[in-house]
């Protein structure tokens, strides 16, 4: 049944004064509180420990002063969000919202201890605007790079100054794990989008792989980049263009639904004609004439950025694509 606006704020305020009242049982006591979380059996013990990094959402109302004030910060995510808190709740029962933990998952299970270890490592972010180089050719590769989130490239350019586009890097995709022991890049990395990404030191990379459950997760990741690199050769070198545009939306919407971020066979595509083009061996205006066919086609729709897949099935047959390359669920 829906709930109406006016019992959605009446409820709101209902818990809000509850939560007052808490707060002002807990400043009588005058006690370190231990705050138990309200329904779904999930508790938060407050005692100044670290987060665990498979921490989820949820929303309670405005929180007062004195319980935020009792409220570790280093275990505490709050937005004001239609005024209301997100606060992170220790659960077991819910998915990492930690997009690198979330995609290696997808390859090998990791025990709580191994999520808070790669949990702890995924601080802090580097910021790099849409069409920016992460890393040129020819640079001394110094650490690890993980998208956490927007979408990169792995690119080369020749002489003419024309590039080719040979991988995309999608959000919690790791950009050669083991990197740092060449001496100089022979490609570049760069951002298609803005994006935040994760640097890892060397050392921190050989910590991970002392972790057998995450070394195993990041070798098969480095193993489905290379045949991930075989199907585009395949799909550049044999496939029409309308079917290696068709085939490239299908892989794109398989990954993110990995990591959570398609819906309904929807997601938010930051890429333009032009890197489509750099990416599948034609020409701009020829790209743009096979996305118009696809719409014709009743395959797909774009709305702003967003792509649609209105049917992902018939898209799916339509080009090829079988997503057996992407071992995923341990190689199924």
């Amino acid at each position: 049944m829906e709930i109406t606006p006016a019992e959605r704020a009446e409820a709101s305020c209902a818990k809000l004064e509850a939560s007052q009242k808490s707060a002002a049982e807990l400043q009588t006591r005058g006690a370190d509180p231990r705050l138990e979380a309200v329904g779904r059996r999930t508790s938060l013990h407050l005692g100044g420990r670290r987060a665990p990094s498979y921490m989820a959402k949820t929303y309670i109302p405005a929180l007062p002063p004195i319980m935020l004030k009792w409220w570790p910060r280093d275990i505490m995510s709050v937005s004001n969000t239609f005024d209301l808190y997100s606060i992170s709740l220790g659960t077991r029962d819910m998915p990492s919202s930690n997009l690198f933990i979330r995609k290696l998952e997808a390859f090998h299970p990791l025990s709580n201890e191994e999520k808070e270890l790669l949990d702890r490592h995924s601080r802090p972010l580097r910021e790099v605007p849409p069409k920016q180089d992460i890393i040129r050719e020819g640079d001394k590769p110094a650490c690890v790079h993980v998208i956490i989130s927007g979408f990169a490239c792995r690119y080369k350019l020749i002489k003419e100054g024309r590039r080719q586009i040979m991988a995309y890097m999608l959000p919690g995709d790791t950009c050669d794990f083991n990197v740092f022991i060449l001496k100089r890049m022979d490609h570049g990395i760069a951002t298609l989008s803005r994006c935040q990404v994760l640097e890892l030191s060397p050392e921190t990379v050989l910590e991970m792989t002392e972790h057998p459950a995450i070394a195993r997760a990041l070798w098969w990741a480095n193993l489905v980049d290379e045949s991930t690199m075989r199907e585009w050769l395949v799909n550049i070198g044999q496939r029409p263009a309308e079917q290696r545009i068709g085939h490239l939306l299908c892989e794109i919407l398989t990954r993110l639904e990995i990591v959570g971020l398609a819906k309904e066979n929807t997601y938010t595509l930051p890429v333009t004609q032009t890197d489509l083009a750099d990416t599948l061996g034609m020409t701009v205006v020829h790209a743009n004439r096979m996305l118009t066919s696809l719409r014709i086609r009743d395959l797909i729709d774009i709305d702003a950025r967003n792509l649609i897949i209105k049917d992902a099935e018939r898209l799916k047959a339509f080009s090829g694509f079988n997503p057996n390359y992407l071992h995923l669920k341990g190689g199924s």
